[in-house]
């Protein structure tokens, strides 16, 4: 194990150590659903769908079908991911699977993923690492809808909100109606 695979590890233990979680394991097809379903829901929450209208490959015109490489070892609670989150870029990003099935991203991407951080960009990194990650690690697909339902953003938010305690749409939606002006 490397010294940042380490490090990065033993910082997302502080940050998981409030919650109940997976602790040791193989990734399931169930933690990859909840995995895939937790980026669904983040990109869904901060309205950036759009940008993976031409990312991955198409499942039509309005759905974008983008694979994700996931560790294949769950190490004291936590693993890594690595996935295009746009308009960012290619990410490293821990991860955990809370008791309740949800998978919880780690990371704030208000702040955008510097070298400095856990959860990085890729192009921080190895080369050699990242390729050899991708052929080692196990691959799945999350699929994105560039125009979803309500009904699918409203799920989305709603797990978000248990997830993480918060929905950035939300957020956004108070901000933009506190900024309109009065009818008076």
């Amino acid at each position: 194990m490397t010294r940042k695979t380490l490090m990065l590890l033993l910082s997302a233990l502080i940050a998981v150590s409030a919650e109940a979680v997976k602790q040791e394991g193989l990734v399931t097809p169930e933690d990859e659903r909840a995995i895939a379903l937790a980026i669904e829901d983040e990109i869904y929450d901060r309205d950036l769908q759009g940008y993976y209208a031409d990312v991955g490959g198409g499942l039509g015109q309005y759905k974008a079908r983008v694979q994700f490489y996931i560790e294949p070892y769950i190490h004291q609670g936590v693993a890594t991911l690595i996935y295009k989150f746009m308009p960012y870029g290619e990410v490293y990003r821990v991860f955990w699977i809370r008791d309740d099935g949800l998978a919880r991203l780690d990371g704030d991407p208000d702040i955008g993923f510097p070298p400095t951080q856990r959860n990085f960009l890729t192009l921080y990194g190895d080369d050699d690492s990242l390729c050899r990650r991708k052929q080692e690690w196990l691959k799945f697909y999350f699929v994105i809808e560039v125009q979803p339902t309500k009904e699918r953003i409203a799920e989305a938010v709603a797990r978000q909100k248990k997830r993480t305690g918060r929905s950035v749409r939300e957020e956004k939606a108070r901000e933009s109606r506190g900024k309109q002006p009065s009818s008076e």
